[in-house]
């Protein structure tokens, strides 16, 4: 006798798509429809003034940026995306865990002036594979546990630094074991009780 199979059930949201508090794709796959636009915006505008219709030259405009628009698309996607979940930050391709992070430095002033001193995180080492922060994208100074400086970074730069403050607050209280101890980082750390830190100094 064999034993029955369970009947199936369907598909269940996952688990670490639950878990996404914030996320950017880098670009939108909506690019794509450039191309065909912009042959269909020539085809119509010769349609109206007259003297004679391009078809195949609108056609092969529009065949040629769609051919080349896909792979800035797949970079930005791939290199400038980001997505903060419970116990990770994803960068591009870099992935830190929440209880690497002890300090979240405030935002620059907004008056503050051209040659005024920059912070010491503002020249740190831009989180992921690029060589800074990605364009369009504003930075968030963070400490490392091992003291090292580095910048997150997002297109919506305050809902990430919102939202990440969270997301270490939650972490924190979940594991109060892994909270860093006073001056255990190079200065004075709440990212046990707060996520961030008006300390600059």
């Amino acid at each position: 006798m064999t034993a029955a199979r369970p009947e199936p059930t369907a598909p269940q949201p996952s688990e670490a798509a639950a878990d996404v508090l914030f996320s950017e794709p880098g670009a939108r796959r909506r690019g794509l429809w450039f191309g065909p636009l912009f042959g269909l915006a020539g085809f119509l505008v010769d349609l109206i003034i007259g003297g004679g219709v391009h078809v195949v030259v609108w056609l092969a405009a529009a065949l040629i940026i769609l051919v080349f628009t896909p792979l800035p698309i797949r970079a930005a996607r791939m290199h400038a995306s980001v997505e903060l979940t419970r116990a990770t930050l994803r960068q591009g391709t870099e992935t830190t865990p929440l209880h690497q992070i002890v300090r979240i430095f405030d935002a620059p002033p907004d008056d503050r002036a051209n040659d005024d001193p920059r912070e010491p995180w503002e020249s740190a080492r831009a989180l992921g594979e690029l060589p800074g922060v990605p364009r369009r994208r504003t930075g968030i100074g963070l400490q490392l546990r091992n003291g090292t400086l580095v910048q997150a970074w997002a297109k919506d730069d305050e809902l990430l630094r919102t939202s990440l403050t969270e997301a270490l607050v939650a972490w924190y209280r979940a594991h109060p074991r892994r909270r860093p101890q006073q001056g255990a980082a190079g200065g004075r750390d709440d990212a046990g009780e707060t996520g961030r830190n008006d300390d600059h100094g």
